[in-house]
């Protein structure tokens, strides 16, 4: 499916994402995302923090556009990826929601080079 001229395929309903949450989806091409519900918005990031290459920011505490990784309170920007706690950042995914449907971008991936060991 297209999208403003760039592929996109369906992830998972948006009504499984209940608001002010967040949800693990392991996708086939990505691995392991974390598809966050947060003030009106959706964000899809990888759901695994550089810090210890664990997936767990699905389970992070939102605030302000802010996730913080449960396990040593890494600061990660849900809108760009950015570590706001001086560690490396997180991949983020663009994305469409049409009929219910969250769709993720689907381009060729480009992991950064500390994941390239996973």
């Amino acid at each position: 499916m297209e999208f403003n001229g760039k592929p996109y395929r369906a992830l998972l309903s948006i009504q499984e994402i209940p608001s002010g949450k967040a949800l693990t989806v392991n996708d086939e091409q990505e691995g392991d995302l974390a598809v966050f519900h947060h003030n009106g918005r959706y964000y899809i990031t990888s759901n695994i923090c550089p810090h210890h290459h664990a997936s767990v920011l699905a389970q992070g505490y939102v605030e302000d556009g802010v996730v913080i990784c449960p396990l040593h309170h890494y600061e990660y920007s849900l809108e760009s990826g950015a570590c706001l706690t001086g560690g490396a950042d997180i991949k983020v995914y663009e994305y469409h929601v049409e009929n219910e449907i969250l769709y993720i971008e689907d381009k060729p991936a480009i992991q950064p080079k500390w994941m390239s060991n996973f």
